[in-house]
């Protein structure tokens, strides 16, 4: 089954292109955490680089509650050593970047945690660090435009080395709910299958998602706790799509790669 998880880069730093809102300040951030715990939501994705957002769940978890699942992102050892200081029960540890990688660090990180992935930007990244057999989690963008992740070669492996796969950038930083954002062809595209599915855009961009069964975690970001809440109802209400629904995603088959790449924006 999917899992929601809060993406907390908002909570340290203003992120997004189509955010318009100021970083939440402690306390603020403090209430999205507590509806996250009151939701059962128990996963929290941030990372070395995200401002002060390891700090603020450091506390949070000092102060309020330590039992939080953290997936924290770092770009060497030095930066894991760090944020083993700001944050307790880390359930996985990512090298950020894919230039980053490398089997010293991998083997660095093994020794001193039970789970190290990286997170990827495409396909090409990610069959590279699967084949190091001490990788046992990986974060991808993924999205219903984005349709390099279904090669049959990357699945096969992920499926036979249990790989947990965790999705970022559902919403491609808000274009996808912000159609208008996005070349005509492409916003006219989502706007029929939205009609087609009666589904909001945000709606249909879970709801794909959710469909995907290899698919284990779903990163989710909010600028506030309205928003979290908002996401939240939304993602508990999505429902899974049949397989003639699922065909209609297959106009976006031959999409530019810089339209869904944020570096090349």
């Amino acid at each position: 089954m999917d899992m929601f998880i809060l993406g907390t880069a908002q909570i340290g730093m203003k992120y997004g292109v189509t955010n318009n809102s100021e970083k939440p300040n402690k306390d603020q951030a403090y209430e999205m955490l507590n509806f996250c715990l009151e939701h059962n939501i128990n996963f929290f994705d941030t990372a070395h680089a995200y401002g002060d957002s390891e700090t603020l769940i450091g506390q949070y978890q000092k102060e309020i509650c330590k039992d939080l699942n953290i997936v924290t992102k770092v770009n060497s050892f030095e930066q894991f050593l760090d944020s083993s200081i700001k944050l307790k029960n880390i359930y996985a540890v990512l090298i950020h970047s894919f230039k980053d990688y490398n089997n010293l660090l991998v083997d660095k990180l093994i020794q001193n945690t039970s789970r190290v992935g990286v997170s990827v930007y495409n396909l090409d990244e990610a069959l590279t660090v699967l084949s190091n057999p001490s990788i046992s989690i990986i974060q991808i963008p993924f999205n219903y435009l984005d349709r390099q992740w279904f090669d049959p070669k990357f699945i096969k492996i992920i499926r036979k080395n249990n790989i947990t796969v965790h999705v970022r950038s559902i919403f491609l930083q808000g274009k996808l709910i912000h159609t208008n954002l996005l070349p005509n062809d492409i916003s006219n595209n989502i706007l029929t299958i939205s009609n087609n599915l009666k589904l909001k855009p945000i709606e249909l961009a879970i709801s794909y998602i959710k469909t995907i069964d290899w698919i284990d975690g779903i990163i989710i970001g909010a600028d506030n706790l309205e928003q979290i809440k908002e996401n939240y109802l939304i993602f508990q209400n999505s429902r899974i799509l049949d397989n003639s629904e699922i065909k209609q995603f297959q106009v976006f088959n031959s999409i530019d790669p810089s339209i869904i790449d944020p570096r090349k924006w």
